[in-house]
């Protein structure tokens, strides 16, 4: 997987004003690798402890987001009471 704006300096080779087509990305970046390897690298993968506990870190955020949106949500002035309807 690739960025688009990763393959913009390879994409004007190709064609002008960096047109993008995906069928043309993929030869732009065939090309690339084949011809301009120096300018990629290897992507090593974290540890699977490291990659669970990024996980965790966002499922906390995403959990602190919904109760902030749930704590802010307005409710009836009274719990016993159902809310009022609004008066025309």
């Amino acid at each position: 997987m690739h960025q688009s704006q990763q393959l913009d300096p390879f994409r004007d080779r190709y064609s002008p004003a960096g047109v993008m087509d995906d069928s043309r990305d993929a030869f732009v970046l065939a090309d690339s690798l084949r011809t301009d390897m120096h300018c990629f690298h290897a992507v090593r993968l974290d540890e699977p402890a490291m990659i669970r506990l990024r996980e965790l870190a966002r499922l906390e955020d995403e959990i602190g987001e919904e109760f902030n949106r749930t704590a802010n949500r307005p409710r009836p002035a009274s719990p016993l009471l159902p809310a009022a309807a609004p008066t025309v």
